[in-house]
């Protein structure tokens, strides 16, 4: 998968880039190797709404056509774009007119495919297989048969940001898969067939079913996976999974707006009193409802759980209200019940994470409404909408869940007490080795924020030590290939970026533009990169922080001996400290005249 270009269409631009801004992605990738495209820049030179406007537009592709999404989004909003992209034809992606448009579309061909939107107007789409570009009119433009077979397997978006909004698409799209369960459980009953996303958001809230997808499915035999997630323990220091319960309860409470419950107490004052608990009863709690493919998986988990506790509606009735199972002691028969009831990692992720969609039954009908209302490039940050749930009133939670540390105290280490680079390197480490379908883009922004300057420097040979083992399982180099796009602006990042894919923003007169770098940064020392970087920025390239360096500049002016030894011994290595040497030369031997200058 292999993105060449984008293009805003907006009049107004999309948040920090102007319309008409253009990005060309030159995706100079060696094929044994994952080579992130890297964004790179100082913070608000607009690198980060670069993945925001790929987010944007892969939502729109996908709602557009989504049956309840396309309420909301309409197809001649004023939203536009251009995008060109790569994808390889595979057996799960051909297009059922393939044989319309040309026959026998070999397996493994490159298909190219480029889709325009203009403000107020429909999508026009267009693709080949060889040279020869088929455009889609309006009586192919089926979803189903071929728009969503044109579309990457998955998007999946991470941000280590407080502000960031690169989560707003994929929070809109959470929203919409949710609507779309409750029409199909209304219309298809305890047979209802539940769809999976192609939009996945890891936030925080996910890291717990990225661990134990991992933990869980590939630490048994000593098989590739096994050895993937090695690589993960050995540089987190987490052997393994303790203990952990998961709760799923079948009757939450409706979210209400003070002057809704104000307005309800009045409706029920007049109600007699054989009916009145009842009413109370249906207006203020959900009773979920789980259709055969959920409880399936409730099933499954029981099987492997060690014990379970289930809260009955009613005595001796079998219809039950919560659930509570409890994993203790995780070794190798919990972790074999899981892999017999589960095919892989992936498939335990994504019941997890419709289970975890089902919490939305906890926010009000106006939440929901004013969630799927948002617009696309709207600078609201949608996670403020929502209200922080305590997870007792949760449909579904993970809890309790506690990890063994290979060194230091045997005792288990609960998830919460991990350090926050702990967190992100299990969470995007983790989801890299889960989502490893063909087809697959990872949009990471910020993704070292909270690394040590080691974790930095380790952080893309990492992932390309997985994918080495990856496509030794596979014995194939392109089908283990993802393409991963990340905003940084870590020097020890870029010095694993090969120069060719790293983009550099900037801004000229107020308005962000892109760089091409005249170095390679590939293996160049942090020092280095930063000098480069501050010099084509026209800035000092000093590598000292301004306090210091004002202390240092004080320092150097000072004519006492005393005082300038002292500084020398204040002072950390660094080439600016050698004109402290340098002026207490001068002062040690005044027959020089040459002065320091910074």
């Amino acid at each position: 998968m292999k993105i060449n270009r984008i293009v805003i269409n907006n009049a107004k631009g999309f948040r920090g880039l102007p319309n008409g801004f253009e990005v060309i992605f030159k995706n100079v990738f060696h094929r044994n190797e994952i080579d992130p495209v890297c964004l790179a820049g100082l913070n608000g030179s607009g690198k980060s709404n670069v993945l925001e406007l790929i987010s944007e537009i892969f939502f729109y592709l996908e709602a557009v056509h989504h049956s309840q999404a396309k309420k909301y989004v309409r197809k001649k909003s004023p939203f536009g774009f251009t995008i060109e992209y790569e994808t390889k034809v595979t057996a799960n992606n051909l297009l059922q007119s393939d044989t319309t448009f040309k026959a026998d579309t070999p397996l493994g061909s490159i298909r190219k495919v480029a889709i325009e939107k203009l403000p107020r107007q429909e999508i026009q789409i267009k693709f080949t297989n060889d040279e020869e570009w088929i455009v889609l009119d309006s009586e192919h433009l089926s979803y189903d048969y071929n728009v969503s077979q044109l579309l990457p397997k998955k998007i999946i978006a991470y941000s280590s940001g407080q502000n960031e909004l690169v989560s707003n698409p994929f929070l809109r799209m959470d929203f919409f898969y949710f609507d779309e369960y409750l029409k199909e459980l209304e219309e298809g009953g305890d047979s209802a067939e539940i769809s999976q996303n192609r939009l996945f958001y890891m936030d925080y809230d996910s890291n717990p079913f990225v661990l134990l997808s991992n933990f869980l499915m590939r630490d048994i035999d000593d098989t590739g996976e096994q050895k993937e997630l090695g690589i993960l323990k050995a540089m987190t220091d987490v052997d393994d999974v303790g203990s952990f319960n998961i709760v799923l309860n079948l009757k939450v409470k409706k979210d209400h707006a003070t002057k809704n419950l104000l307005e309800l107490i009045e409706e029920l004052r007049d109600s007699d009193s054989e009916s009145l608990l009842s009413m109370i009863e249906s207006e203020l709690f959900w009773e979920v409802k789980l259709p055969y493919q959920l409880r399936s998986f409730v099933e499954k988990l029981e099987r492997c759980c060690t014990y379970s506790d289930f809260v009955y509606k009613e005595e001796d009735s079998e219809k039950w209200l919560k659930v509570t199972l409890y994993f203790r002691q995780i070794g190798t028969n919990i972790k074999m019940a899981f892999q017999n009831e589960f095919s892989n990692g992936l498939n335990l992720f994504r019941q997890f994470y419709l289970m975890n969609l089902l919490n939305i039954y906890n926010y009000s009908d106006a939440i929901r409404d004013r969630v799927k209302k948002a617009s696309s490039g709207s600078e609201d940050n949608i996670s403020d909408l929502i209200p922080k749930l305590p997870k007792k009133d949760k449909v579904f939670y993970i809890d309790g869940l506690k990890l063994k540390k290979k060194t230091g105290s045997k005792k288990e280490l609960y998830y919460k007490n991990l350090s926050d680079g702990e967190h992100q390197f299990l969470h995007i480490i983790g989801s890299l080795m889960l989502m490893e379908e063909e087809g697959t883009i990872f949009l990471l922004d910020e993704p070292s924020t909270h690394f040590n300057p080691d974790w930095r420097s380790k952080f893309i040979y990492t992932i390309n030590e997985i994918y080495k083992l990856r496509r030794d399982r596979y014995q194939d180099p392109e089908k283990a290939q993802q393409l991963v796009a990340l905003s940084t602006h870590s020097p020890f990042v870029l010095s694993d970026s090969k120069s060719k894919n790293v983009l550099w923003f900037q801004k000229e007169k107020g308005k962000p533009t892109i760089k091409e770098l005249d170095f390679e940064t590939y293996g160049a020392s942090v020092d280095y990169i930063m000098k480069r970087i501050s010099k084509m920025q026209n800035r000092s390239t000093r590598l000292i922080p301004e306090r210091a360096y004002e202390d240092l500049l004080d320092a150097i002016q000072s004519s006492d001996l005393d005082e300038l030894r002292i500084a020398i011994s204040k002072f950390g290595e660094s080439p600016e400290k050698q004109f402290l040497y340098q002026r207490l030369y001068e002062l040690t031997n005044p027959e020089t005249d040459d002065s320091p200058a910074l």
